[in-house]
């Protein structure tokens, strides 16, 4: 019986620090949000997948997270417009009625741009992907990574 018990026992301790691979916390609201109001009503998104890394920002994804804000090159605070791919910029959000939407004309302002956190404002011109316009308007963003 006491090999048995041993085996459990050991058994447990392998599974417990299997399932500590990831220690990253989970985040909090506030601390990784994209915001916007399409059609009067106002929308909060609660964003998992948020980094700066390499000169890209990225503020949720797109398969992971209902909105994304992504730009790439970027190194300081500014506006930047979808319009001129230098650097690109990339809006993607799924509308509540599920209609995944794309900016075709969206200015993206950050505001505060470090190693840790990111936030800003955002708003254009987005289209699906039958050819449907929408209009995104006050659009915020907050991220800490």
């Amino acid at each position: 019986m006491k090999p048995f018990s041993f085996f459990l026992l050991l058994s447990l301790l392998a599974l417990i620090a299997c399932n500590k691979e990831d220690d990253t916390p989970e985040p909090s609201p506030g601390n990784c949000i994209v915001q916007y109001t399409y059609n009067g009503v106002e929308t909060t998104d609660v964003v998992i997948a948020c980094t700066y890394l390499d000169g890209t920002l990225n503020v949720g994804a797109t398969g992971v997270d209902d909105s994304q804000i992504q730009i790439d090159p970027i190194t300081a605070p500014g506006t930047f417009s979808s319009l001129n791919n230098d650097p690109m910029v990339f809006v993607a959000i799924k509308l509540d009625d599920g209609t995944q939407v794309f900016g075709v004309d969206v200015t993206v302002k950050v505001e505060k741009l470090t190693a840790t956190e990111s936030s800003g404002t955002f708003s254009g011109e987005f289209a699906d992907f039958a050819g449907g316009m929408y209009t995104i308007t006050g659009g915020k963003f907050e991220a800490a990574y």
